[in-house]
């Protein structure tokens, strides 16, 4: 177990080094100490190991008694990142690069990231730079028949203490809008009962619904009474047919002469037809 921790920092740089979108980055070990270029020409990163905590693991057996595990450990892993760019980039450079870090350890890894912190900006005259130091940690479960070496389970929720770009919602999703941006719309049919008005509850409000009866045109003429019946119809948050109309909660159609706009009345509620509706919402 030691000796997969130890390598940690070596296995994390070799890892950041391979991404293409941190190739302006140099990583290396903060031990063994490598030597700087004066001045400093670009952004350096060290990666280095604060403190280690072994915990055992205590699962349920079937009987619901927390039993130790005899062959896993829980470790809880101090990392420490010392970030270096030149004075010409300026300090806000600092936070950009610490923030690219964790996001790509956090998403495009199984670390199970803990939280992350960053210090204040501070100048290097020796090598005409800015530093910052900054802290991960995170956890790990280690089992010796571990065949893949770390054995890192997936992340949870994590606290970023620092500047994040998960806290731009400008390029991150609110809440609710994942479920709007994969079910955009709602498609369904119903039976016609005959009433003259009948609601439907969807759950929200919809921008836009739309109806139509299988099985036929979507207007009857009536030559003789000079009518016509109409077995579509559609309504927005503003306006539509007479047929239909959005709700709070969904929609409500309108059936018979009682609703009739001119000479066209809507059958949307006729009893034993089959209707399709379209919602968006």
């Amino acid at each position: 177990m030691s000796s997969k921790i130890s390598v940690m920092p070596q296995s994390i740089v070799n890892w950041l080094s391979k991404i293409s979108d941190l190739k302006h980055i140099t990583f290396m070990t903060e031990y063994p100490p490598q030597a700087k270029a004066v001045p400093l020409r670009n952004s350096i990163v060290s990666v280095g190991l604060a403190e280690v905590k072994i915990t055992d693991i205590f699962k349920e057996n079937e009987d619901g008694e927390l039993v130790r595990d005899e062959y896993c450990r829980q470790a809880e892993i101090h990392i420490v990142l010392g970030i270096h760019v030149p004075d010409s980039l300026g300090g806000s450079m600092c936070h950009d690069v610490f923030s690219k870090i964790v996001d790509y350890m956090t998403f495009s890894s199984d670390l199970d990231i803990v939280s992350s912190t960053c210090g204040h900006v501070t100048s290097d005259r020796n090598t005409e730079s800015l530093v910052m130091d900054a802290d991960i940690h995170l956890k790990a479960e280690f089992c010796p028949a571990d065949a893949t070496g770390l054995n890192f389970e997936s992340f949870s929720a994590k606290t970023f203490f620092c500047k994040h770009h998960t806290d731009d919602t400008d390029l991150h999703l609110r809440e609710g809008e994942r479920e709007l941006l994969l079910n955009p719309c709602s498609i369904g049919t119903y039976v016609g009962s005959g009433t003259a008005t009948r609601s439907f509850n969807s759950g929200f409000t919809p921008k836009f619904v739309f109806i139509f009866a299988l099985g036929g045109g979507p207007m009857a003429i009536d030559f003789e009474n000079g009518e016509a019946k109409a077995y579509f119809g559609y309504s927005t948050s503003n306006n539509g047919s007479s047929g239909v109309e959005c709700t709070t909660n969904g929609f409500r159609v309108h059936n018979g002469t009682s609703y009739k706009a001119g000479n066209v009345y809507p059958l949307l509620n006729e009893l034993g037809y089959t209707y399709v509706f379209y919602m968006v919402k």
